[in-house]
C-alpha cells in the first residue's frame, strides 16, 4: 500500500495496488461516465467519438482513454 496523488484531482490516497491511479471519488465518477457512454452506444451503435461527446457531455479525451486502454471498443 502506497500513498499517491490521484492522477485526475491530485488528492492523496492510499493505493491498494500499483495500477491504481485514481482516488475512490474519481474512480466512481469515471465509472459513471463509462456507464453513460455504454448506455448511449447501445442506443446509437454507429456514433462517432464526437457524437458521444456532444450527446453525453463526457470529454472526448476521456472517451479516447477508454478506447486506448481497451475498456471501450468503438
Amino acid at each position: 500500500m502506497a500513498l499517491i496523488n490521484c492522477s485526475k484531482c491530485g488528492k492523496m490516497f492510499n493505493s491498494q495496488n500499483e495500477n491504481e491511479k485514481l482516488c475512490i471519488d474519481c474512480g466512481a465518477e469515471e465509472q459513471k461516465g463509462l456507464k453513460k457512454i455504454l448506455d448511449y452506444l447501445r442506443k446509437s451503435p454507429l456514433a462517432s467519438v464526437m457524437d458521444v461527446h456532444r450527446d453525453t457531455g463526457i470529454p472526448h479525451q476521456e472517451i479516447l482513454k477508454f478506447v486506448r486502454n481497451g475498456t471501450l471498443k468503438m
